[in-house]
């Protein structure tokens, strides 16, 4: 799980440093769309992590 956390983290920062740094701008466009598909991925991530840790929590799942 180490590097599924790891992940998260690194994608969490990515999201934050494009969000906060971005604006709906035309010259900004590009990163805007970086943020969102940061922001998205993340999601997408957190919820397979959850997923995961919960099989692994109950026994259902091994560690790879």
């Amino acid at each position: 799980m180490e590097c599924e956390v790891g992940d998260l983290d690194r994608m969490g920062e990515i999201a934050t440093d494009l969000i906060m740094h971005c604006s709906a701008r035309e010259d900004s466009f590009h990163k805007l769309e970086l943020a969102t598909f940061a922001v998205w991925q993340m999601a997408k991530m957190l919820k397979e992590f959850r997923k995961n840790y919960y099989k692994r929590y109950q026994g259902e799942e091994v560690a790879s």
